[in-house]
């Protein structure tokens, strides 16, 4: 992520753990996080539908949106 150093020190492992699991989603642009800007309902259930992915509940999509 290009903006990898704007991640408050304490959200740092988290957001290390949705990437592992291919639960972070970003569109349009993949290497920047934005995390000043609101989340849109697209993003959110983007969000929503990797991390029941992530747990088995559902079939896992593949995406260039998908941060690794």
């Amino acid at each position: 992520m290009t903006d990898a150093n704007t991640i408050p020190s304490q959200y740092r492992a988290y957001i290390a753990a949705l990437v592992q699991r291919g639960v972070l989603v970003n569109y349009p642009n993949v290497s920047t996080l934005n995390l000043t800007q609101v989340i849109s309902r697209g993003e959110a259930c983007g969000l929503v539908y990797q991390a029941l992915a992530s747990l088995g509940l559902v079939e896992g999509i593949s995406s260039s949106y998908l941060v690794d």
